[in-house]
This record gives C-alpha cells, structure tokens and sequence, in this order.
C-alpha cells in the first residue's frame, strides 16, 4: 500500500517539476489543435482536428456497442 502512495506521489511531484513549466507557452490555447497550429502552421491544425474528431467518435460508437450488448444481455432490446 505505502508503495503505491509513494509512487503516486513522485510520479506529481515530477509531473510538476519536469513537465508543467514547459506548458507555458500553451495557456491560451483551448485545444491540441490549436496548441499544434500555433508550433507547426495550419495544415497540422486541420489535420489534428480531423484525428480529434474521428478518436472521438470511434469512442462514442464502442460506448454505443457496450451499452447495446448491456441491454442485450439484459433482455431490454431484443434484436431480430
């Protein structure tokens, strides 16, 4: 138990030692997208949203097939 409180507690500290200084320069972005089309130009920025958009929907549609098999197993949807 006390291995796993400690490791959680150098993984923060070096998470805020190492890591979050470097993540000044993106404070006033709202999106990856926009963080990536600040370093690379506009072609990275569509191309981000684009790769955002789709992980995005390929989670909704495994949340859909989960919540299909849950109410199939339930008996609440039966599919012909």
């Amino acid at each position: 138990m006390w291995a796993g409180v400690i490791g959680s507690l150098l993984a923060l500290l070096s998470i805020g030692i190492f890591f979050a200084p470097r993540l000044g320069e993106f404070l006033g972005t709202l999106s990856i997208a926009e963080a990536m089309g600040s370093l690379f130009g506009t072609n990275v920025r569509v191309v981000t949203a684009i790769s955002g958009i789709i992980a995005a929907s390929g989670m909704v549609a495994v949340q859909f097939k989960v919540a299909g098999t849950v109410f199939e197993y339930l008996g609440i949807v039966n599919m012909v």
